[in-house]
This record gives structure tokens, C-alpha cells and sequence, in this order.
């Protein structure tokens, strides 16, 4: 009987089991109007406007201290607290995401942006927005507890249209995202043909949801995106929603059932969790699956040229990897890694890998064989350095502590 009772429990505890980023698991807090950036606008009167967005984090036991990025847009007309942009970002904040819907400049703002007509400035209006609200979530990264390398950005109707925008145009790094999700959007129109050249290789994975009766985003314009996705090499998927209208896009979202038997909501969901690589988040993230880290293929070995984002004297790709993970917090950690830490088990220190090129993540020795030499050298001047440090806190430590 006992052994039964066991067995019982060890069933219902796999049936109950719940996949990070996948499933509700969590409760989350909403943060309401917080200011990401301004934007000019000639109406009502000429000016800049706070442009607003609201804040939902993952709250309960068991909310991972890394956690992905979701930048919501919402539709023409609308607004980030419609419910149901409320929906969607709840729904990714209770599966572990931090997600942010912005408000966005739009026609009756007049935004003064570039343009040859009032629907192009409106468009480039709203992706220059929302390029600064993805900037805006990767410079509270660190507070927030978000990962800057997993971030998906996504919208409905003129939101998809600004998410496929700033998702496939050069925007500059502060704007990349890592993921695409576009409901009943486009990027072209009668009048405004040719966007989809905008695409190439190094854009980010995209998923579309269209149907086959919507006069505003017709299905094959998001067939024009995906083909140019296809021919960029780019990940893409494009799924049809039959008969239900733009409005129908993202409201039956949840209920319309695909061939397959998913709904878009569902397809959606496992995309981006696909592509933002939720089941390995805490490594390092590998967009190209080359075996070699984003921040190895970003940044050269040689470390008098590594970016430096928060001005410790430490390159960037060092310490997503190997040190504090924490490349914008002023604070080295080099007397935690010293002397012979080995991120990948290959008996080949991490400060020896960097030094020769090799790949300090791939579990393997490819030191040459005067590395061995040069390492303990190294490790004794830095040795001696970190005792010296240690001996004498830095006046960024004694603040840390005085806090």
C-alpha cells in the first residue's frame, strides 16, 4: 500500500510538473506610467512628450534571478492598458518574463519625424519609440534582473508593424532584440512598397500571424516577410488564421485552432522561448548555434580591444562569462576567478583560454602547450595584485559596504 501511495505521488508530481518560462507559475507586480524616454510632437502644442510605459515582474517563490525581456506594443488607437495588452503582458510576467507595454507617439501627436507622408512619419515615430523603450529595459537590466541578450519585442496590428521595424531595421545595438512576434502586422503597403529589403542574415527570428480576411494587413504581405526572412537564412514561421478579420488576429488568439492543433497564442509562446534559448538562460546565449557564445562572436580575444561597458577594467564578453555576469555594474571580480577557476571543466584556466583564443565554454583544452607557463606567470602577477586589492578595499568596495 505504502509503495503505492509513493507512486501516486511521484505521478501527480510529474503530471504537475511546471517548465520555467512556459507555464503560470508565479504573481506579478505592475508598475504603472513610468517615463522611458520623450518624443517631439506639434500637437496639441509643439513639444516633447513623456512617452509612458507600464512594468509587470514575476513575484513569488521560485522567480529565477535572470529572467527574459518582452517589450509590448500595442495596436493603433489603443493603449497599453487596454485589457488586452493587460492580458498579454500578465501572461508572460506569471510564466517568468519581465515585460514592459509602451505607449508610443501616434497620428494625432503629429510627430515631427522623417517622412514622406503622414502615415510614414507615424510609422518611423513609433519605431523610434519603441527602439527606446528595448533601450530603456536593457539600461534597468541589472535592477530589473533581466537578461540584455534575450529580449523579444511584439505587437498587434501598428504595434507588430513598429515590432517588425525595429526588430529587421539598423537601429544600433541599444535596440536589438532577440526575437520578432507579429500579430496581424506588415511592413509594406499599396503605398509604401519595399520595406521587406530591410531584412537580412544578422536580423532576429520572426513569427506572424495573419488571416486571410484582413483588408489592413493582408496575408500576403506577411507572405512578402517571411519570403525575405527565408531568403536572409533568418528563422521564421508564418501561420494563417482563416476568416477571422484583423480584429479576430489577436482576439482569438487564445481559441483558434491552427491545422496542427496549437493556437497562435500557443505558437507564439513556444517560439520565443525557443529562440530567446529560456532553457539554458544563465549561459551563455548562442544565437547562430556555432558552439561559440554571442559575446565571443561580438568581441575579438585580443584584450586590449574588448568593449568595457562599465569601465572596470574588464572586457564585457569576460564577464558575461566567466566572472560576475554583471558587465554593467562597476564592480571587477578578478580576485573571484583567480587563481585557476575553469568555467568548462577542461583543466584549462579561464583567464588561460581568454588570453589564447580559445573557447573557455566548449570543454576543451586547446592551449598550446606554453600556456601552461604563461598561465602560472599570470596568475601570479594577478595573484599578488588581488592580495594587494584585498589588503586595501577599493573606494567602490567601501561604498558597496556603506551601503
Amino acid at each position: 500500500m505504502k509503495c503505492l501511495c509513493v507512486s501516486l505521488l511521484l505521478a501527480c508530481s510529474v503530471s504537475f510538473a511546471q517548465t520555467l518560462f512556459l507555464d503560470e507559475q508565479f504573481d506579478f507586480n505592475r508598475t504603472n506610467d513610468i517615463v522611458y524616454a520623450t518624443g517631439a510632437v506639434r500637437f496639441p502644442t509643439p513639444g516633447d512628450k513623456d512617452l509612458l510605459l507600464d512594468l509587470y515582474e514575476p513575484t513569488g517563490a521560485g522567480v529565477p534571478p535572470l529572467k527574459p525581456g518582452f517589450v509590448i506594443i500595442h495596436g493603433s488607437g489603443s493603449d497599453k492598458a487596454s485589457g488586452k495588452f493587460v492580458s498579454w503582458a500578465s501572461d508572460y510576467a506569471k510564466r517568468g518574463y519581465v515585460c514592459v507595454s509602451i505607449n508610443y507617439r501616434e497620428q494625432e501627436d503629429d510627430p515631427p519625424t522623417p517622412g514622406d507622408d503622414q502615415q510614414e512619419r507615424n510609422v518611423n515615430a513609433s519605431v523610434e519609440d519603441a527602439a527606446n523603450a528595448i533601450a530603456w529595459l536593457k539600461a534597468n537590466a541589472a535592477t530589473l534582473g533581466v537578461d540584455p541578450t534575450r529580449i523579444a519585442v511584439g505587437g498587434n496590428s501598428a504595434g507588430a508593424v513598429a515590432s517588425l521595424f525595429v526588430g529587421f531595421r539598423e537601429l544600433g545595438p541599444t535596440a536589438e532584440v532577440q526575437a520578432v512576434v507579429s500579430y496581424a502586422g506588415a511592413m509594406s503597403n499599396d503605398t509604401h512598397e519595399g520595406h521587406e529589403s530591410e531584412i537580412d542574415a544578422s536580423d532576429p527570428p520572426v513569427i506572424l500571424i495573419n488571416s486571410d480576411e484582413d483588408w489592413r494587413a493582408p496575408y500576403s504581405r506577411a507572405v512578402d516577410v517571411a519570403n525575405a526572412a527565408a531568403a536572409a537564412g533568418i528563422p521564421y514561421e508564418l501561420h494563417l488564421m482563416e476568416g477571422v478579420g484583423h480584429p479576430g488576429v489577436y482576439n482569438q488568439r487564445k481559441t483558434y485552432i491552427l491545422p496542427d492543433g496549437d493556437t497562435p497564442f500557443e505558437k507564439i509562446e513556444a517560439f520565443v522561448y525557443t529562440h530567446l534559448q529560456l532553457a539554458t538562460i544563465g549561459d551563455p546565449l548562442d544565437s547562430d548555434n556555432d558552439g561559440v557564445p554571442n559575446a565571443l562572436d561580438a568581441f575579438p580575444y585580443n584584450p586590449d580591444e574588448w568593449e568595457d561597458a562599465d569601465g572596470d577594467g574588464l572586457g564585457d564578453n569576460f564577464e558575461q562569462l566567466i566572472i560576475d555576469f554583471d558587465p554593467l555594474d562597476a564592480f571587477d571580480s578578478l580576485d573571484d576567478v583567480l587563481p585557476d577557476d575553469d568555467f568548462d571543466g577542461d583543466d584549462a584556466s579561464n583567464y588561460d583560454e581568454f588570453l589564447h583564443g580559445t573557447d573557455p565554454t566548449d570543454g576543451t583544452n586547446g592551449l598550446p602547450v606554453r600556456g601552461t607557463v604563461i598561465g602560472l606567470i599570470l596568475m601570479l602577477v594577478f595573484g599578488v595584485a588581488a592580495l594587494q586589492r584585498r589588503a586595501r578595499p577599493s573606494t567602490q568596495v567601501e561604498k558597496r559596504i556603506e551601503r
